[in-house]
């Protein structure tokens, strides 16, 4: 049986980056997360009982479909079709043809347009606080982790700020660092970056982006290949697992691993929706929503890392492993405004410095177990504080 990876790049090969020659499929353990994608692991959950006509929901998403990332989520669907018995089915509504689902998802959720969709607080960042913390550099490493992490710590400190905006919070990844990719030299050093345009999105990576000495521009996903083709961005910062989903092997000479911020990919449901659901339906929806989040995580964002990263190799482009007195030299840029987003968020009555404080010992902590440990961690039981 194929994996997700080997699914992934026939998809990839066929729709989005032309034909490839893949090799065959090395016989491997499955994950629980591909067991339950693909139907093999016995059902958890609870009985439904429902006997009404099947509840529909639409879900507006950017990307297109067939992507590594919407092969996950059709799988998943097509798993609570199956667990719900056919009473709840997700419809797919891609490339923003329902919504605009980066800058407007919030709003298409909360109008009812959508019933869920990516709902980016550091593309919306107004009214958010914390959680914008999240973008902060260093703190990652694993999807998997970081998503766990946030999920288990989003009652706490996110649930206020996320709701003001008139939906429900529904889940939340998170890429993996970001390594910056350059069309020509290598960046071997942080005085490298002086004067060059960086992709930077958000407050806080625009804010390190100035603190390296660098110009930040940002992107839209979708200027991601023309904008490094044409040169808008001398410095194109991504993580490994979008290498081949935005063809960065057609452009990219160097990759510079500087473990920089990660981003969270954020997902809204609207409220109206989820509480009109059937006990049974909505206990076994919200359940979906948090194995859906690990299997993402997992399957996608670090799974693909490595087939992004092998590409680049089997193209030639050189990979630069920064000595730690340059990594040094990185965090010491980046600490001020580290320091500077603590002071103001404290200064206006928020934990900021317990928020990291409590994350960073979140990931370590959840940095000790397996990806198939972390997927049951959400199995059969709701996060406290996430849907309550």
């Amino acid at each position: 049986m194929w994996t997700l990876r080997d699914r992934c790049a026939t998809a990839v090969a066929a729709g989005v980056i032309g034909t490839i020659i893949l090799a065959a499929p090395v016989a491997q353990a499955q994950s629980l997360a591909e067991q339950w994608l693909d139907g093999t692991l016995p059902y958890s959950g609870p009985a439904i009982t429902y006997s009404g006509p099947p509840i529909e929901a639409r879900f507006s998403h950017f990307l297109g479909p067939s992507t590594p990332l919407t092969i996950v989520t059709e799988r998943a669907i097509e798993r609570l079709k199956a667990e719900s018995n056919g009473k709840l089915n997700i419809s797919m509504f891609y490339n923003n043809s329902l919504h605009d689902s980066q800058r407007g998802g919030f709003e298409g959720v909360a109008g009812g347009i959508s019933q869920i969709s990516t709902c980016y607080s550091w593309i919306n960042p107004g009214g958010f606080t914390l959680q914008l913390g999240l973008q902060l550099p260093f703190l990652f490493e694993r999807s998997t982790v970081g998503s766990h992490a946030i999920m288990q710590l989003y009652g706490e400190y996110f649930k206020k700020d996320y709701e003001a905006k008139g939906v429900l919070f529904a889940r939340s990844t998170l890429t993996p660092p970001q390594q910056l990719l350059t069309r020509g030299n290598p960046i071997k050093s942080l005085a490298d970056l002086a004067g060059k345009r960086m992709m930077a999105s958000g407050t806080i990576p625009t804010d390190i982006t100035t603190a390296f000495g660098a110009v930040p521009v940002p992107l839209t996903v979708a200027e991601y290949y023309s904008g490094f083709q044409q040169g808008v961005i001398d410095v194109m910062v991504l993580h490994d697992a979008g290498l081949k989903q935005f063809r960065m092997a057609e452009l990219a000479k160097a990759r510079t691993v500087t473990n920089l911020w990660a981003n969270p990919i954020e997902y809204c449901m609207n409220a109206d929706f989820v509480n009109s659901l059937p006990a049974d339906l909505k206990e076994l929806f919200l359940l979906w929503m948090q194995r859906l989040n690990h299997a993402e995580a997992e399957l996608y964002f670090d799974g693909y890392s490595s087939i992004g990263r092998a590409d680049l190799a089997a193209a030639g482009v050189t990979t630069v492993e920064l000595p730690e007195a340059e990594m040094a030299a990185f965090k010491a840029a980046a600490s001020p405004v580290v320091e500077a987003w603590i002071a103001k968020q404290e200064a206006e009555g928020r934990p900021a410095r317990k928020f990291l404080a409590d994350l960073t010992a979140k990931v370590a902590e959840l940095d000790a177990l397996s990806d198939d440990e972390l997927f049951k961690l959400s199995w059969d039981k709701l996060y406290p504080g996430l849907y309550d």
